[in-house]
């Protein structure tokens, strides 16, 4: 859910996550909304991480990373986590672009995509 957003002002590369749904009160959909900065990369694809509501605040633990094929066809794409390549998780998109995608997420990761 989201787009990647051009920053001018901005040194690092953005990434918007949104619904267009009526499914914006759901605890998870709460938790993967947000303006997301890119901190790095993994797998050969850039890695973002939440800012955080406040700027005196801590960023959250919600990272925003790609993973390739190493571990099988279906943990490869995108993905939702607490951490980059961690076991605590919240969606995937299994498509293998260069940039995150903005349609086509399992929320969870293991239920059909969401339309």
């Amino acid at each position: 859910p989201g787009r990647p957003q051009p920053s001018a002002s901005a040194p690092h590369a953005k990434y918007i996550a949104f619904t267009e749904g009526d499914d914006q009160d759901e605890d998870v959909i709460v938790t993967l909304s947000g303006e997301f900065v890119a901190n790095g990369s993994n797998h050969g694809r850039p890695t973002f991480q939440k800012v955080a509501a406040k700027p005196s605040m801590a960023p959250p633990n919600v990272f925003l990373y790609f993973w390739d094929e190493r571990d099988g066809a279906d943990f490869s794409g995108w993905w939702f986590g607490k951490e980059v390549g961690g076991d605590d998780i919240w969606a995937q998109n299994r498509t293998k672009s260069m940039s995150p995608p903005s349609r086509g997420w399992r929320i969870p990761h293991s239920a059909p995509v969401r339309e």
